[in-house]
């Protein structure tokens, strides 16, 4: 991670010791100058010349680099481009620039970066990663050499704050990734909720948007909504009976079985590995606006003298996090003297509109008076079951049960708390779907516009600049450091200041949030020793909790199941269980 700083120390170094040696050629306007120095010469002398530098005749790193700036960046064009002196016109190339002299350079940059990261084999979607990585040296290497010059630029100073985050922040992969997504997935989106803020706040300027900000608040809410704090705002809440878990784990395998590829496999999950044993009555495989992929199964083994007949409804979550963004911008819309999403509104009735008829048969040819009917989903599954559940509920011919997971907010908070009695919905400790209306994406743009970062920022840059330090001591010295951070203050002021609201000025402007997770809202969160669950209101989540795991605390198997495993394992003092060993 230290060769972008590194080979712009090694370039400056390179340049300073000639300075020194009094070399004609190394001035500015010489295209190139001899080289031939080995690596171990060059390191010894470099440290020999900083030891005995004066100001007469020895010029320091940064007086040196900007003698020179204009070869050292035509040499940093050759260097990352693979082009060699390419980039230079050609009436500008000096004799024999780059046959001889420019090689030598290279191999000096080679053999010192190598130093620091020694080459390995890397192959699949690791040597994709180390192509990529490759690709951004260029630019990285050259923000770095144009703070050392007491100029850079704004693209350049984004890329510089890049990278340091690389740097200082790598952590678990998952984690890293996660966040990751969700700051792409602001940078990809970030017009569509401008307009929304725009539209709600009027003339409130959202144009600084700086997506990068998101990092740096990740890291203020990972500080301020620690365990403590969970465990604080769950306080006056009734706690979960451990009990209910293998059920919630049985219905989250058949929302896992809707995302299966063929009529066959969810038949037989179906039949095989479920609690209960049900026969696939119907499937639709793919997805239409408004019309999700769902199944119908029917329960085997039910009694004839039972007055109900027992039917399954699991609707698949189908679009990515992207999607879901989107979908979220959407207008709310009218709905039982509440408000309701349109498009999942839209969703949840055309389910029922879809198997109305079905239903009646069903009951028809069972002979049976009732339908219980139990509908499961996952993501905007959720919701589209959700509204199809309450639709199925106007009908006195059903009892409905509908069980949620990671549903995004659908209803209002007075409609969703007249579900309670029947709809299920649980969130997985951040999991941000169930979080994620319009105005609570709005409202964190505004947290992020709000919030000061760059104490931050330019922490992780200095933090970065003294880890080359560290490693290639010879070539930074502690006033180069300093040197280097009085730029990055100036850029700083510059390019992030004009972009941030102030703060006492936005704090009172904040979007109302209106929809809500439906029904019984329970909630499972990591309290720093294991997992705790609790009932909550709906109107908990009116906010977006930025954290590292918000995007996998989404997801079936790397979010709710683990959840789910972690808390029976607590519970049973077994970190061997396994929900499989619990006999059907």
């Amino acid at each position: 991670m230290s060769i972008g700083v590194a080979t712009t120390a090694i370039v400056i170094s390179t340049y300073t010791l000639k300075t020194r040696r009094g070399d004609a050629n190394v001035s500015s306007g010489a295209g190139s100058a001899s080289a031939n120095l080995s690596m171990e010469e060059s390191q010894i002398q470099g440290k020999q010349a900083r030891q005995n530098q004066d100001q007469e005749s020895q010029g320091s790193v940064i007086d040196a680099f900007k003698a020179n700036k204009g070869d050292i960046q035509n040499m940093f064009n050759g260097i990352f481009s693979g082009t060699g002196t390419e980039s230079l016109d050609d009436d500008k190339k000096p004799d024999n620039s780059f046959d001889k002299n420019d090689n030598e350079k290279l191999s000096i940059l080679q053999g010192l970066s190598n130093m620091i990261m020694p080459p390995s084999p890397k192959t699949g979607q690791d040597a994709n990663n180390n192509a990529s990585k490759g690709a951004n040296l260029g630019s990285l290497a050259k923000s770095f050499a144009s703070l050392i010059t007491g100029e850079i630029s704004e693209h350049e100073f984004t890329d510089m704050i890049h990278y340091a985050q690389n740097m200082t922040q790598a952590g678990d992969a998952n984690e890293t990734r996660s966040s990751t997504e969700l700051v792409n997935l602001f940078y990809e989106k970030q017009e569509e909720v401008k307009t929304h803020i725009a539209n709600t706040l009027g003339s409130l300027d959202v144009k600084g948007f700086d997506p990068t900000s998101m990092f740096y608040y990740l890291e203020h809410e990972d500080e301020q909504k620690n365990p403590s704090w969970k465990r604080r705002k769950h306080r006056y809440f009734k706690g979960v009976d451990c009990s209910v878990v293998k059920g919630l784990n049985d219905a989250l395998h058949l929302a896992e079985i809707s995302y299966l590829d063929s009529i066959d496999e969810i038949r037989s999950e179906l039949a095989d590995k479920t609690e209960d044993e049900w026969e696939l009555v119907y499937a639709q495989l793919d997805s239409l606006p408004e019309n999700p992929s769902h199944y119908l199964a029917i329960k085997r083994g039910q009694s004839r003298w039972s007055k109900q007949l027992e039917v399954l409804m699991v609707v698949r979550g189908t679009k990515t996090i992207p999607d879901m963004l989107t979908d979220a911008l959407l207008d709310d819309e009218d709905y039982r003297d509440g408000k309701a999403h349109a498009g999942i509104l839209r969703s949840g009735k055309n389910l029922v509109e879809k198997h109305k008829d079905l239903m009646q048969s069903l009951l028809d040819v069972s002979k049976k008076k009732r339908i219980k009917l139990k509908l499961v989903g996952h993501s905007l599954g959720a919701g589209a079951a959700a509204v199809a559940g309450m639709e199925f509920k106007q009908d006195d011919k059903f009892d409905v049960e509908v069980v949620g997971f990671g549903c995004p907010p659908v209803l209002s908070k007075e409609l969703s708390e007249s579900t309670k009695d029947y709809i299920t919905t649980v969130i997985g400790d951040a999991d941000v779907i169930p979080r994620m209306s319009a105005e609570t994406i709005g409202n964190l743009m505004l947290n992020l516009m709000e919030y000061d970062w760059t104490p931050k920022a330019r922490r992780d840059i200095e933090d970065a600049l003294q880890e080359v330090k560290k490693t290639m001591g010879f070539l930074i010295q502690d006033d180069n450091v300093e040197s280097v951070m009085k730029i990055v203050d100036k850029a700083v002021e510059k390019y992030v200041k004009p972009g941030m609201l102030k703060s006492g000025n936005s704090s009172d402007k904040r979007l109302e949030t209106i929809l809500y997770p439906p029904g019984s809202c329970v909630h499972f969160y990591r309290d720093g020793v294991s997992i705790s669950g609790s009932y909550v209101p709906c109107d908990f989540f009116n906010e977006i909790d930025v954290s590292r795991t918000m995007v996998n605390d989404h997801l079936i198997s790397h979010g709710y199941r683990r959840i789910f495993l972690e808390l029976e394992r607590s519970v049973r003092n077994d970190d061997h269980f396994s929900f499989d060993d619990i006999p059907k």
